[in-house]
């Protein structure tokens, strides 16, 4: 159809260190792009984003 969609229910999750869920986010049918909502944290602040769909996730650390 030309048009170009992410696949309906994949998550993005910003994620603790210690790995519980601070922010979730799934797309739906026809999503071209999803998003978390800002957030602000102190310097030294660690976090993950998780990206998953179905069985597959892929997990990115960050330290600001």
């Amino acid at each position: 159809s030309g048009n170009h969609y992410l696949p309906a229910k994949i998550k993005l999750e910003l994620l603790s260190e210690s790995g519980k869920i601070l922010k979730s986010v799934e797309a739906r049918e026809q999503d071209n792009y999803i998003q978390l909502q800002r957030f602000q944290s102190p310097l030294g602040f660690r976090f993950q984003v998780q990206i998953s769909l179905n069985n597959l996730t892929m997990i990115e650390n960050f330290l600001v």
